[in-house]
């Protein structure tokens, strides 16, 4: 069970992140003159990749651990 919610809080959060620069993406491609949009899109949306990224290295070694 702690496995489990551990599992979908690490999925969640990068989830949200992406969601955001998704949305800043949608404004600053709406209203090309304001480009911080752009520019902190870019950032959230690396920075969701990077927690995707350790959530599933975490997962993958959280599953190792089981095995053995």
């Amino acid at each position: 069970m702690k496995n489990k919610l551990k599992t979908y809080l690490l999925w969640l959060m990068p989830a949200f992140y992406l969601l955001a620069s998704a949305f800043l993406f949608s404004q600053g491609l709406s209203n090309l003159s304001k480009s911080q949009n752009l520019i902190l899109g870019t950032i959230l949306l690396l920075y969701s990749l990077f927690r995707f990224y350790r959530a599933f290295k975490s997962i993958r070694t959280d599953e190792k651990e089981v095995d053995d």
